[in-house]
């Protein structure tokens, strides 16, 4: 039996073997960002940049909401990249994500989800996943983003912004 070699990135990481170069230990390949709103800066309306993007990915996005949400006026949430901003999720209610709720379409739920759960996109380098807050302001709340991905070029990358 030939023996598999472990292939690494430039800086160390493993990224497959000889026999499956684009296989990465899953613990690598989810990034993490928590966002805390505040009604002058993260929950500010604007597109705000979550993970960043090297190389060509496919990638899905899925939030855990750990304090309530609070807003002005209808505010929404989406999350997606510049130019599409409900790639991943639609716009949603910013007062529907409560402490405790699963958050990957326009419906967060506590309970537990499909297997199917988000929408998985392909991305070109510089294509980096955001949350878009419309409408009016979020004023308070934290939601920790999930950003499950796989390389699909070599080197490719998904980092918290």
């Amino acid at each position: 039996m030939a023996e598999r070699a472990v292939l690494q990135n430039g800086t160390g990481v493993e990224v497959g073997t000889s026999s499956n170069p684009l296989i990465v230990n899953s613990n690598d390949r989810v990034a993490t960002k928590t966002v805390t709103f505040a009604a002058a800066t993260t929950g500010a309306v604007d597109a705000h940049t979550i993970f960043t993007v090297t190389g060509f990915v496919k990638a899905k996005v899925l939030a855990v909401c750990t304090t309530n949400v609070g807003i002005q006026a209808g505010a929404e949430i989406s999350v997606g990249i510049v130019g599409a901003l409900e790639a991943f999720i639609g716009a949603t209610a910013g007062d529907a994500l409560d402490a405790g709720e699963l958050w990957h379409d326009t419906s967060p739920d506590a309970g537990i989800e499909l297997s199917s759960v988000g929408i998985e996109n392909y991305l070109a380098a510089g294509q980096d996943i955001v949350y878009d807050v419309s409408v009016d302001t979020l004023d308070s709340g934290v939601v920790t983003f999930y950003c499950i991905w796989e390389p699909v070029s070599s080197g490719a990358t998904v980092v918290a912004a």
